[in-house]
């Protein structure tokens, strides 16, 4: 995988195979490069063992805006959590934010649609009714 940024400052993400085949996505940030890129190995069963593929996990705008979308922030549907982990990094020496390309369990990943599908429902409980 390589990541890069062009001319006109957008990020730039390919993902390349043993067989020679390459995936490319060009984006606003890192993030929604990455999720764009890993449709087409998902879509074969291959899942990517790494935080930006937790389905909790998305940049927040500033983090999207001024870094590139490489920090990641963990958002729950439970308000408890939320409350339980902003009091965490409060209290602690943990920033919260999480690497990108971090390792993460297979049990914690999903796919790059189920991500999106979250992240609009988590969306959901802050519109208007």
């Amino acid at each position: 995988m390589t990541v890069a940024v062009d001319e006109k400052a957008r990020w730039r993400v390919a993902l390349a195979d043993e067989t020679g085949g390459e995936c490319v996505a060009v984006d606003d940030d890192v993030f929604h490069g990455f999720a764009a890129v890993r449709k087409v190995p998902e879509g074969s069963g291959f899942r990517f063992l790494v935080v930006g593929a937790r389905r909790e996990f998305w940049p927040t705008g500033m983090s999207s805006q001024m870094g590139g979308g490489i920090d990641l922030w963990a958002r729950y549907l439970c308000g408890l959590r939320n409350i339980l982990r902003s009091l965490k990094v409060v209290l602690s020496r943990d920033r919260g934010y999480r690497y990108i390309f971090a390792p993460a369990p297979a049990s914690k990943v999903c796919s790059a649609e189920a991500q999106c599908a979250y992240r609009e429902q988590w969306a959901d409980k802050f519109r208007p009714k």
